[in-house]
């Protein structure tokens, strides 16, 4: 996924993991990318039915969300 515990350029904190869910015969990866920073905690979830591979949020878009919280 890309973001690991304690990443230092996405707030205060940030951790992040993939999990693999089973819906009938087809494997969906999730993924979930949790940031604090300073007094607010944001949370991005992200999931790609059509390709598995795509079910990451874009560190980019994470970035801008969070210039938005100051």
């Amino acid at each position: 996924m890309g973001v690991t515990a304690g990443q230092a350029d996405l707030g205060d904190d940030a951790v992040g993991c993939r999990i693999t869910n089973v819906v009938g015969k087809q494997s969906i990866p999730m993924t979930y990318t949790v940031v604090r920073k300073g007094g607010v905690i944001a949370a991005f979830y992200g999931l790609n039915m059509l390709t598995s591979k795509d079910s990451a949020i874009p560190e980019a878009t994470i970035k801008a969300h969070l210039m938005k919280l100051g």
